[in-house]
């Protein structure tokens, strides 16, 4: 580890695996809780394929079973046990947590003493995708939401057996047991007199089921009606709470009269801020659980309370959002940032990509000022969505995938031009406006009059590069597979804007060091110039290339083709998962942001070797602390005045490091 990490701009807020104390610690779509009647809460956080603990007493978050990133099916200790997916959580008086690990359609058991995990019901019981799961008494139920069932299992051990429904029938029909019929049952709430209520959400309907004789009753649900309904929670006899994740709310259901009510949350209005009932924002609201006097509640990205009457309180994690805003350090807002610039005398510009604007940080006072932007420069020959920049003397040159060209900023006049390329897709070489472009991902200036372009492959609109939305791929890039050619290395000269290929192939992939045309690239992401050699980040091919601009060949530095991972190590034995950003740091010292795993690498280009400097691998969230300083999607660096600036495109914020 090397680096002290600090907040330059935006507001830290985004899915994630960090611990930490309240709103530092993140989540991925947590979907599942349990209450142990004391101080923990219990928190499934699927993506993440973990589920944690929250202490109510101190706010901190840890982790006690799987490891974050990491799915799969084993039992033993919290150092080793691994969950896929995991949903529904039953709380055991006898010190053991009930886990429904959905994506390896089993049953598993914590003993929270020990912090073993185990597998009373494993995969081949039938179970496909269990999701809600309740303890009552000697039994749990779960709703199987693939299976469109409910189960039921001794606590002591015994094979499950449907309660309702049929296995993999789906239907919305009352009836008596194997007759009535579920579409896609997720949440499960026990009632004070042994019913169980299902939240049926593929039906966007609530159902009964009376434990003694299976009977499935649909429940009425006058005046309003549902979008998703997935967590459920009993607030008494009387009042049934629903978490709604398409409307964006909880609401109340009068049992009695049927009448449905809003409790918290705006309709259809997304956010993450708390208030009181319809003031407050959620995300994606999942899992309720009783407790504490009221009831917990996840969504996106958060744990939060919610009282009987309406009141939302963040416990742990934080959700602020992308946005689009100029100001101070703490009022501006980004949107997928993903490319870095410095003048080397306190000003930093950032390509907002999703925002499709340039923005200009004033290093000194910290303001966030708009430089060029769609609204700035409407039309064909606007910007659309700027994935990397470049400063030159007097100039920021811009690579706009989605439209194909290399643009232009005077930073004198603030007008924008473009330096080449037509605006349709392909390879062709040639003159400013005659030369086509596939997808500039990334720039480099040679300090000789010359732009260097990382040409990595078709892109449009459509396309998710580094859209700041927590992708759970490799990376956000296109698979190969699906990617039409165009993996090459272009020069642009500055004067004429004439575009030549340098090395590589406009119509073949592939990772082959060699001699200009005849070496390839899998998927050029990121470059870095010193003046003699031009450094290359191959996503897809998970290495750090180099181009001599001598003689124009192509060796591989760091990593091997194919093999991904994140050991450190020495040139090829290191391991790279999808490296995204490069910087030239200090003499040879080269830095790589590897996004899908929260790390910043350092490359010795005098030993070859390769070790973490910022991050650790898996665990993805910002943390600020000196101790343990970690990051959640670095995309782009830059190092001037002996920091090391990093845009982070999930947090939506630009941070610093230094040694």
């Amino acid at each position: 580890m090397g680096g002290t990490l600090s907040l330059v701009a935006g507001r830290l807020g985004a899915t994630g695996a960090a611990e930490g104390v309240g709103e530092t610690a993140r989540f991925r779509f947590p979907g599942g809780l349990a209450w142990d009647g004391a101080e923990g809460l219990y928190i499934a956080d699927t993506a993440n394929h973990v589920v944690r603990r929250l202490d109510l007493r101190s706010h901190r978050t840890k982790t006690v079973a799987g490891q974050a990133g990491t799915p799969g099916l084993q039992d033993g200790p919290p150092t080793k046990s691994l969950l896929r997916g995991p949903l529904g959580l039953a709380w055991d008086p006898a010190g053991q947590l009930w886990i429904a690990d959905s994506g390896n359609g089993a049953l598993r058991r914590l003993a929270v003493a020990s912090g073993v995990l185990s597998t009373p019901l494993g995969p081949g019981a039938e179970l496909r995708e269990p999701a809600g799961l309740v303890r009552a008494g000697d039994r749990l139920y779960l709703t199987d939401t693939q299976g469109s069932v409910v189960w039921q299992v001794g606590v002591n051990g015994g094979p499950a057996t449907v309660l309702a429904g049929q296995p993999g029938s789906p239907g919305e029909v009352d009836g008596l047991g194997g007759a009535a019929r579920f579409n896609g049952p997720f949440g499960l709430a026990l009632a004070p007199d042994g019913a169980l209520y299902v939240s049926d959400a593929g039906g966007r309907t609530l159902r009964r089921i009376t434990r003694g004789d299976g009977v499935v009753t649909t429940l009425p649900a006058a005046g309003v009606a549902l979008g998703q309904p997935r967590g459920l929670a009993l607030d008494g006899p009387g009042r049934l709470l629903i978490a709604d994740a398409v409307d964006e709310t909880v609401r109340s259901l009068d049992l009695a009269s049927g009448r449905l009510g809003l409790l918290a949350g705006g309709t259809a209005q997304p956010g993450g801020s708390d208030g009181m009932g319809t003031q407050a924002r959620l995300r994606g609201p999942n899992a309720l659980a009783a407790g504490n006097g009221g009831f917990f509640l996840t969504d996106a990205a958060t744990v939060r309370s919610l009282s009987t009457h309406g009141a939302v309180v963040t416990l742990a994690g934080r959700d602020e959002g992308a946005g689009d805003v100029d100001g101070s350090p703490t009022q501006a807002r980004f949107h997928a940032p993903s490319g870095l610039a410095s003048d080397g005398h306190g000003t930093l510009f950032v390509a907002d990509s999703a925002n499709g604007s340039v923005r200009r940080i004033d290093l000194t006072s910290g303001r966030t000022d708009t430089v060029a932007s769609r609204a700035k420069s409407p039309g064909a020959r606007g910007l659309e969505r700027p994935l990397a920049i470049a400063l030159g003397p007097g100039a920021l040159y811009i690579a706009d995938g989605f439209a194909h060209r290399i643009h232009r900023l005077d930073l004198a006049t603030g007008e924008l031009s473009t330096l080449a390329g037509s605006g349709e897709a392909g390879s062709k070489d040639g003159r400013a406006g005659a030369a086509q472009f596939c997808g500039p991902l990334a720039l480099s200036l040679d300090g000789a009059g010359h732009l260097w372009v990382a040409d990595h492959g078709y892109q449009d609109e459509h396309d998710e590069i580094e859209d700041g939305a927590a992708g759970e791929g490799e990376d956000d890039l296109p698979a190969p597979a699906t990617r039409p050619g165009c993996a090459a290395i272009r020069r642009v000269d500055l004067t004429s804007g004439e575009v030549v290929t340098v090395a590589g192939s406009g119509s073949e992939q592939a990772e082959l060091d060699g001699v200009g045309l005849a070496a390839r690239f899998d998927g050029p992401t990121a470059l870095a110039c010193d003046g003699h050699r031009l450094f290359i980040a191959d996503a897809h091919g998970a290495t750090v290339r180099v181009l001599s601009l001598t003689d124009l060949s192509v060796r591989t530095l760091a990593g091997r083709d194919g093999l991904h991972g994140t050991e450190d190590g020495r040139a090829e034995k290191a391991r790279f998962f999808s490296p995204l950003g490069l910087s030239l740091g200090r003499p040879n010292e080269l830095f790589i942001a590897e996004g899908a795993v929260g790390t910043v690498r350092r490359l010795d280009l005098a030993t070859g070797e390769v070790s973490t400097w910022l991050g650790r691998a898996g665990v993805t969230g910002v943390a600020l602390s000196p101790a343990a300083a970690q990051l959640n999607d670095p995309v782009a660096l830059i190092f001037s005045g002996g920091r090391l600036y990093i845009a982070d495109a999930v947090e939506n914020a630009v941070l610093s490091a230094r040694w």
